[in-house]
Order: structure tokens, then C-alpha cells, then sequence
């Protein structure tokens, strides 16, 4: 069963003080995170910071470059004929058994912060080489200048069909990857990931899992290996978030920023222990759009 975001708004403010300085956490929100026969989701965009709820937003047309449905046909286009809306983020109906990725894209956004903020944000998100090389550069008290986009998923397994559909890579910009069907997943046993930019493995790169552990938030920092892959025990029934934060120089179209970053966040659900069996992910396409 899900907690309430609000509940956890109140548990983490206690834990992180100084979360108001960090850039904030968009996710998706599956109610439920599964379904036991088709039927509609209410699929909830929350914004916080590490699983400190703040705000729900509703849909913003303007604010999404790519809404998708996928399942073991392809990827469903959502924005057609969709206007903005007061929350929840959408209802979306899941008409067949099977797993379904609900994939949501935002737009670029262009940031700037002092340089205290700015090298704060950096060794939060653990990304050392940017903070050398504002170093390198003489930078580093400098406003940080970035520009940054958002790539979210979240998965849904409705009924006892499993069908590989939750192996497919979104083909996201960055994205985390599922190697082990995250339609079978249960307490105890290993989810093995992999973090790609550009449809490439990220090699040595930081890597967050939070969860609820007793109603309390939890945090599991790992760093992808010279794979891009990364392993982590789900010791814990319920709804898990992984999460990456990748940062380079900007390259083109830099007047006014030196610096962007893709910021990438998958939810999904993890069932009762002994549950299911798991299955390593043979299917290895990306799944695009279809327009």
C-alpha cells in the first residue's frame, strides 16, 4: 500500500533540514502502483526534494515534450488533444493485462544560482567532476549557470501477464534501464539497472535509490560500475525511486549557460516477498512514440 506523499513531506523536513537550498525531485505517482486487473490509474506528478513532497501539479501542455503509454506493442502517444488540467497530473486507462511504462519528457528550463547554492547542489548530487572542473576553471565562485531537462517513468504491472514490457529501454535521454523485469519484483530479491545518456551506458556515475523503511525515508547512494550497471537489494515491500543527476558543459546554444544537466527518475512497485520469481530482461529496443 502507498504512503501519502504528505506523510512523508512531514518524516523527511525533519531528517534534511537544508533541502530548500537543493534543486528539487519531479516523479510520477502510480495510485496504485499495481493493478490486479485493468482498469484506470491516477497518475500523480509530485515535486519535491528526496521524497519530501511539496507540491502535486496538474497538467501543463507547454511542460511536456513527450507523454507515452508503453506497453508490449509499442509506445502510446497521451498528448494528443490534451489540455491543461488541475491535478491529478492525469487518469490514464490500462486496458489489458501486461506491464505498461508511463513516460513523461519536460522541456529545458534555464537556472542560475549563486556560487554557494550552485557548489552546494553539486556535492549533493555527488557530481565531483563538475565541481573540478569549476575548479579547474576558476569558477568556483561563480554563479552556477545550468540548463536542465527532466526525464520520468514510472511502471504498472496490471495482473498476472507478464509480458517483458517493463525491459524496454524509453529512449529517454537519460534514463535508468531495467534489467530485471520490474513486472516480477519482490522484497528480497536484486534489481540490476543500467544508466544510459544518449542511449549510452554512463560508466562510474552516481546512482540514488529511496524508499520507506518503517514509514521513515531512505536513501541508497551507489555508483554504476565500468558497465553503467548498478545492483541493489530491495529489502522492502512497496514503492521504490532510483535516481540520476548527469551534468556536462554546454555545448551549443550557451549565451546565457554553462552547463547542462539531465535529471532522470523511475518509480516502480516491489511485491510481497517470495511473490514472484525474478527474470533477467532479455529485450534490449527502445521503445519510441508513435505520432
Amino acid at each position: 500500500m502507498m504512503t501519502s506523499p504528505r506523510l512523508l513531506l512531514a518524516v523527511v523536513s525533519v531528517l534534511a533540514p537544508c533541502s530548500a537550498a537543493l534543486a528539487h525531485d519531479f516523479i510520477l505517482w502510480p495510485r496504485p502502483g499495481h493493478l490486479p486487473a485493468p482498469g484506470e490509474v491516477r497518475l500523480e506528478l509530485w515535486v519535491g526534494d528526496h521524497l519530501a513532497f511539496e507540491e502535486q501539479r496538474g497538467f501543463q501542455v507547454e511542460r511536456a515534450d513527450r507523454f507515452d503509454r508503453v506497453d508490449a506493442s509499442g509506445a502510446h502517444d497521451l498528448l494528443a488533444g490534451r489540455v491543461d488540467a488541475d491535478p491529478p497530473f492525469a487518469t490514464v486507462a490500462l486496458d489489458h493485462p501486461g506491464g505498461h511504462t508511463l513516460v513523461l519528457d519536460r522541456p529545458a528550463v534555464s537556472i542560475e544560482l549563486p556560487a554557494d547554492r550552485f557548489e552546494h547542489y553539486l556535492e549533493h548530487e555527488r557530481l565531483a567532476g563538475v565541481v573540478r572542473e569549476r575548479a579547474r576553471r576558476d569558477e568556483s565562485q561563480r554563479p552556477g549557470r545550468e540548463r536542465y531537462t527532466r526525464h520520468i517513468k514510472t511502471f504498472v504491472q496490471v495482473g498476472d501477464r507478464f509480458d517483458s514490457a517493463g525491459c524496454r529501454a524509453m529512449g529517454q535521454p537519460l534514463e535508468v534501464v531495467p534489467l530485471i523485469d520490474p513486472a516480477r519484483l519482490a522484497e528480497g530479491q536484486v534489481m540490476e539497472v543500467e544508466l544510459r545518456r544518449d542511449g549510452r551506458a554512463l560508466a562510474d556515475h552516481p546512482l540514488e535509490a529511496m524508499t520507506l523503511v518503517e514509514g521513515r525515508p531512505r536513501s541508497t547512494h551507489m555508483r554504476t560500475d565500468a558497465r553503467g550497471r548498478a545492483r541493489l537489494r530491495l529489502d522492502n515491500e512497496g514503492e521504490w525511486l532510483l535516481r540520476s543527476v548527469n551534468m556536462r558543459r554546454c555545448e551549443q546554444n550557451c549565451d546565457e549557460v554553462d552547463w547542462e544537466s539531465r535529471w532522470a527518475a523511475y518509480t516502480f512497485h516491489v511485491g510481497a516477498r517470495g511473490s514472484h520469481e525474478p527474470t533477467r530482461c532479455s529485450e534490449r529496443r527502445s521503445a519510441r512514440p508513435r505520432r
